[in-house]
This record gives structure tokens, sequence and C-alpha cells, in this order.
């Protein structure tokens, strides 16, 4: 497949205005999933915050679109910790002989 035919140029409307973007054929729906979540949060705070200027609003819904991505950002890192962790507290409580519980731990 040539590299060509593995990008397209697709609209968006975000905010009432078109953009048009070149992007991975794989990738067509993030692009339009987020164009929808950009556009929710533009409605969300226009219901809120009535007659404020557009730079206002680009930059609530830049700052609460970034916010929620560096919490779950955060929240990603540290999964891979604690899954391992539960994974050898059950490979310790099973050598023991024990049943683990995180819950009530035995400290």
């Amino acid at each position: 497949m040539s590299e060509n035919s593995e990008r397209l140029t697709i609209r968006l409307l975000i905010d009432n205005e078109i953009h048009y973007f070149v992007v991975p054929r794989s990738a067509e729906g993030i692009y339009r999933a987020a164009a929808e979540r950009i556009n929710k949060e533009f409605a969300r705070y226009r219901e809120h915050y009535k007659d404020l200027s557009l730079q206002k609003y680009n930059a609530l819904v830049l700052t609460s679109l970034t916010v929620e991505l560096l919490q779950e950002k955060k929240n990603t890192d540290t999964l891979p910790f604690l899954t391992s962790i539960e994974q050898l507290t059950s490979e310790i409580a099973e050598t023991l002989g024990e049943v683990p519980s995180l819950e009530n731990p035995k400290i």
C-alpha cells in the first residue's frame, strides 16, 4: 500500500468551524472522537458561562481537557506497578499458603 493511501484528509466540525486534518487511516476514529469530546466541552462551558469571548472559551476547554489528560496519564503510569504488586502479593501468599487480601493487609 502506498504511503498516500495510508493517510486521508478528514473534515471535522469543531466549535462550529470546519477544520481539515491529514491523518493516518487507522487514526480517523480517534480524531472524530476527539472532535466530539472537544465540542461537548465547548457546549458545557457555553451553557454555564454565557457571553465569554472565544479566547476565554478556548482557554477553559484547553485547560479542562489537559487536566483530564494528565490525570489519566498519571493513573495509567501507576497501573503497571499496582498490577505487579498485586501479582507478587498473590505469588508470595500462594507460596506461604495464605489467601491474600489487599483490603486488610497483615502489617
